[in-house]
């Protein structure tokens, strides 16, 4: 009987571990996922600021980054808002491991011209 109890105590803790290890690996993917988004928008804006792209540029790179990366897969929901003065990404990142879903938004405004020297 103490054999059995050892045994239930062991397949317990691997459970345990590996469930962990899986929500782990999943947080660690979205915070790659949502630092990678973020470095792309600065990058955007950049060029935006300094006369290279225009609004409408910036917006058709965002969307062609997101599809390039698969953010817009079924697990992942994006919605991007224009407006004149700023702009909103809200990004939800989960697994279906994961409760509550993770939800970031990027907000940013884009740099006008006149600001760059």
């Amino acid at each position: 009987m103490g054999f059995i109890k050892k045994l239930i105590g062991w397949g317990i803790l691997l459970a345990v571990i590996i469930f962990g290890a899986t929500v782990f690996i999943n947080w660690l993917g979205i915070q790659i996922r949502k630092s990678d988004l973020l470095k792309k928008i600065e990058e955007l804006n950049q060029f935006y600021a300094s006369g290279t792209y225009t609004r409408e540029k910036v917006w058709r790179e965002i969307t062609n980054y997101i599809e390039e990366k698969d953010l817009d897969a079924p697990e992942d929901e994006i919605i991007v808002q224009k407006t004149p003065q700023y702009s909103i990404i809200q990004v939800t990142l989960y697994d279906s491991l994961v409760i509550p879903k993770k939800t970031f938004y990027f907000e940013f405004e884009l740099a006008d011209t006149e600001d760059v020297k």
